[in-house]
């Protein structure tokens, strides 16, 4: 049992974290190892209390590397309580940042939910709460490259973002149908729309932005999607922008003035 919790543990909870090589900081040397560690981790995981971790930590299962691995999840909950998730964004700072419908639904195929979204940024952006230089709406998620300027009132500008895209599209779900499918068994919501732990990666170098911006753009008409003839035919990005300079949404800024060289 301790090793299928492992095994699920690794395979649906680690990728969230921030660095793709994180199992290189604790240092481990084998797949037993590594499973006997993201099992405990399952039972440490629930409680972000260090102390009441550590106490799980000592409750560790039988394991061939119990000493070594005691030691490493003692490190891993140091390095996590230190370390920002890839979901966080700070003020004043540009990212690519990607949002994703719960379960990959493609509730944004609905060009009025595309507008929600759409209504959101130019809100934000009207009050100068945010500076966004680019965006796609694709069906099942969003790519921005925002910066988070001031808070709205208590909550962060994302955070605004969020939760006024979910009541909007909650709204016409109640209408329209299709609520159930955003049901979700938790004790502080009944539904929801965005999947937890939303990709933020800062922006630093002309050479970073012109990647980021063709990832953008290009997204409609690569792989399966294909959803217009060619980038700029994409209504809902900001490809046209970048290529004859008109704002059609009103919100947009061009990327390059500020990084204006390498």
């Amino acid at each position: 049992m301790l090793f299928f919790w492992g095994i699920i543990y690794s395979i649906t909870e680690l990728p969230y974290y921030p660095q793709p090589g994180l199992w290189a900081h604790i240092n481990l040397v084998g797949i037993k190892q590594k499973v006997c560690v993201a099992a405990a981790l399952v039972r440490v995981h629930t409680n972000h209390s260090q102390n009441a971790a550590l106490v799980r930590v000592c409750s560790l299962g039988s394991c061939p590397h119990e000493p070594l691995a005691k030691l490493n999840i003692f490190l891993f909950i140091c390095y996590m309580e230190n370390t920002p998730r890839k979901s966080y964004t700070a003020a004043h700072k540009i990212y690519f940042w990607t949002a994703t419908i719960h379960k990959w639904n493609d509730l944004l195929l609905d060009d009025a939910e595309k507008q929600v979204i759409i209504d959101s940024l130019k809100t934000l952006s009207d009050k100068k709460l945010i500076t966004v230089y680019a965006f796609v709406i694709m069906p099942t998620h969003i790519h921005l490259i925002w910066q988070q300027n001031a808070p709205n009132g208590k909550e962060s500008p994302k955070g605004s973002f969020m939760k006024f895209t979910a009541h909007e599209f909650k709204k016409h779900l109640k209408i329209k149908g299709g609520l159930e499918n955003y049901k979700v068994q938790a004790s502080n919501k009944l539904y929801e729309f965005w999947q937890r732990d939303s990709l933020g990666i800062e922006i630093w170098s002309r050479k970073v932005a012109q990647q980021k911006l063709d990832y953008i753009h290009f997204n409609p008409v690569s792989g399966k999607w294909m959803l217009a003839k060619d980038d700029i035919s994409y209504t809902y990005s900001s490809a046209r922008f970048y290529d004859d300079g008109i704002d059609e949404f009103g919100f947009l800024n061009n990327l390059f003035t500020v990084f204006d060289g390498d």
